[in-house]
């Protein structure tokens, strides 16, 4: 029998948030701020203790009420490479990442749905990779010199088409490459980052008086093939999962009550969600159908 194998992992963080937003005239908003973030985490590997400052910073111009232009930049103290064992047997500093979005926001039909297209930039730094040299390689010493970036479009579309009925779109591509590394993987694609990506989710609630607090719905996401690992030697397949809801909603006095059924996985589709992003012995198989019930009181 394989031996068990313990992950024992504690973390401690402490951060610090501030932003501010002024207006501007002509209809321009500025936000700025920053976040302070401390961390210390310890597990079978060592211990890590780091602190950043991110900041933050977007504009915001709406020319008519119903249309409005924006851009952001934002820096990220990201995870922490716990598993990667630099050649002071330390694990090394935390990755970093930074990211870039302008888009457009508008509305139709009164207000009643919105629709946002944008184009982002998201940069990744301080990924660890093994070692040059061959025999510290073979010891699993790593470096910190990986660096993948993600680019590409998307668009959300929210509202209500009708009296009741709500739906929540979007899609995304993603342009994925890894741009620095030591080794033979420059310009493949980053692991568990689809080039489509996508989501449809929709809800009615019955308006006549008869059935008035029932509300049904239902949705599938849909991701397409992903790489599994940095070298890009195997890939996971495609998927679409879809997913239905129902609810009913009732006064009981002077609480509201709710009960819902979800069911998840309506199809019980076998796929395959992500991997460890190395090797092939870690991919995640997606839940199986799986029924959810809640019943929620308000008062």
């Amino acid at each position: 029998p394989a031996d068990d194998i313990p992950y024992d992992t504690k973390e401690d963080w402490f951060g610090l948030y501030f932003q501010d937003q002024i207006k501007l005239p002509y209809n321009v908003h500025v936000l700025a701020g920053f976040r302070y973030d401390n961390a210390e985490i310890k597990n079978l590997s060592g211990k890590s203790e780091q602190d950043k400052i991110s900041p933050r910073v977007g504009v915001l111009w709406q020319p008519t009420p119903a249309l409005s232009l924006y851009g952001n930049y934002v820096e990220n103290f990201g995870a922490p490479n716990l598993y990667a064992i630099g050649l002071d047997g330390q694990p090394p500093p935390a990755e970093t990442a930074q990211q870039w979005e302008a888009g457009i926001k508008t509305e139709f039909f009164d207000g009643r749905l919105g629709a946002t297209l944008a184009w982002f930039r998201l940069t990744k730094q301080n990924i660890a990779t093994l070692h040059p040299d061959p025999q510290l390689a073979l010891q699993r010493i790593s470096v910190l010199t990986g660096e993948a970036r993600n680019e590409g479009i998307e668009l959300d579309i929210t509202g209500e088409l009708l009296p009741g009925w709500q739906v929540i779109a979007n899609y995304a591509y993603i342009n994925s490459e890894v741009t620095k590394t030591n080794d033979n993987t420059l310009g493949n694609r980053f692991p568990n980052v689809p080039e489509h990506a996508g989501n449809i989710w929709t809800t009615y609630a019955f308006q006549n008086e008869t059935l008035r607090g029932l509300k049904v719905g239902g949705g599938v996401t849909l991701r397409g093939k992903r790489e599994g690992n940095l070298e890009n030697d195997y890939q996971m397949p495609g998927y679409a999962v879809f997913n239905l809801m129902t609810s009913y909603a009732m006064k009981v006095g002077k609480a509201r009550v709710t009960a819902q059924l979800n069911v998840n996985n309506l199809f019980n589709e076998e796929y395959f969600p992500s991997s460890g992003g190395f090797g092939r012995t870690r991919i995640a198989v997606g839940t199986p159908r799986v029924f959810l019930g809640s019943l929620r009181v308000e008062y």
